[in-house]
């Protein structure tokens, strides 16, 4: 037998050249030791050879050892790599099983089992095993992302514990007529007050999920984050429907009635070349201005909503003094001219809406009920578990206090209305 070439190899491969080679060296001592017997038999013919004859025996035993591990061994290396697949089933079969009702019968006799599978081949990997263990799974899940609310809180929320569909409020005006009178004649004019009661029906928002039972056996991380997220859609519908709703109620279904239905429209030409070059805050301000004369200093305009890429062209604007015009609150949210700029997608670009939130009311019925079960038809039937998701909202923002809310419908042109031309003396 020839020695194995050492020269490149590593690990486990080197280990085994050098066994290999061990042996082949032990042998070879061996086979001299043989010879070296051989020639003093021959030289000592005198003496009787049945001396070495056991000596001679236990050598050649000792060489029959050496050869038998060896080939062993070399064909342990020679033969085909088993699959992992293989290795699997040869190890489950070393247990007596054959099939799979045995596996089914063992384990069940048994208990559960761990199975350490050693490979035949080293793994190329960086791992300083060759333990095979089960692959780990992160069952956080990772969900869509959802545009952030930008309205509901900005809002007094007013909850209501009542088994009603609608909810009341009073709308009320009072016109003063204080006047001067001499002495002994009373005022000609009178006060006059007027009050009515009203009643609004809530929105019913539902939000609806069917999913296979397996779902909730299989994955239940995965389960248990379905129902948070219905609420974030129910909570992401609603807070659109605060902007956008039309209140009206087709078909007996109520809709929302958002800001955009409650606000006045900002009419630019009331401030027509007043301002040199102006930007976006010199329209805010035109804004909180109206909204202030409007409600005889009643209101003070505190919010602004605006697309995200109208802001961006804000923050690069400076005043007359060179400071920038937006400028951080200590809570990190922009402002201009202590008006809180709120950022979103869910205002058009080129659009703009101040208000003072302090008119506004998010009611609510109650909070979020929760069904589920085999609820819907089929359920059984198609092994699923539904959950429906309901909720009861509205906006009110009181007769009165609607001139507290102003849009601005397109921007560029508002500024090139305001824009003052530049006049050389």
């Amino acid at each position: 037998m020839k020695k194995l070439e050492t020269k490149g190899l590593e690990g486990a491969d080197l280990d085994f050249a050098n066994q290999h080679n061990e042996m082949i060296d032990a042998l070879e001592a061996k086979s001299l030791n043989i010879e070296q017997l051989e020639k003093k038999m021959l030289a000592l013919e005198a003496v009787e050879s049945k001396n070495y004859d056991k000596e001679v025996l236990e050598l050649k035993n000792a060489i029959l050892t050496l050869e038998t591990e060896i080939a062993k061994k070399s064909a342990i290396r020679t033969n085909e790599v088993k699959s992992l697949e293989q290795v699997i089933v040869d190890e489950i079969k070393s247990l007596g099983v054959n099939n799979v009702a045995e596996l089914k019968a063992y384990l069940k006799k048994n208990g559960t089992q761990e199975l350490e599978i050693k490979t035949i081949a080293a793994i190329a990997s960086t791992a300083n095993t060759d333990t095979i263990g089960r692959t780990n799974l992160d069952n956080m899940v990772r969900w869509t992302p959802t545009v952030a609310n930008a309205f509901l809180q900005n809002f007094r929320t007013v909850a209501e514990a009542s088994n009603k569909s609608k909810f009341g409020y009073v709308e009320g005006s009072y016109t003063g007529a204080a006047a001067y009178v001499g002495e002994g004649t009373g005022n000609g004019n009178s006060d006059s007050a007027s009050a009515s009661a009203t009643l609004a029906d809530y929105a019913k928002v539902q939000s609806v999920l069917s999913v296979n039972t397996e779902v909730y056996e299989d994955i239940p991380d995965f389960a248990a984050g379905l129902v948070s997220q219905m609420q974030i859609a129910i909570s992401k519908f609603v807070d659109d429907e605060a902007l956008s709703g039309d209140g009206t109620a087709p078909a007996g279904v109520q809709h929302i009635k958002g800001l955009l239905a409650y606000a006045t429209t900002f009419v630019p030409a009331d401030f027509a070349e007043t301002v040199y070059k102006p930007n976006i805050a010199d329209l805010m301000a035109a804004v909180a201005t109206k909204i202030a004369i409007a409600g005889v200093g009643a209101y003070n305009a505190n919010v602004a909503f605006i697309h995200p890429m109208d802001l961006f062209k804000l923050k690069r604007e400076k005043d007359n003094d060179g400071q920038p015009v937006v400028l951080n609150d200590s809570f990190g949210n922009p402002t201009i001219g202590g008006i809180r700029v709120v950022p979103t997608v869910k205002v058009t670009a080129n659009t703009l809406l101040v208000m003072d939130s302090n008119i506004a009311e998010w009611r609510t019925k109650r909070a979020m009920q929760l069904k589920m079960g085999q609820i819907l038809a089929n359920d059984a039937l198609n092994d699923k578990q539904s959950a429906i998701l309901m909720a009861r909202y509205q906006l009110l923002i009181r007769n009165a206090d609607a001139v507290a809310i102003m849009k601005v419908t397109d921007i560029a042109t508002a500024l090139q209305t305001m824009d003052k031309p530049l006049v050389v003396a």
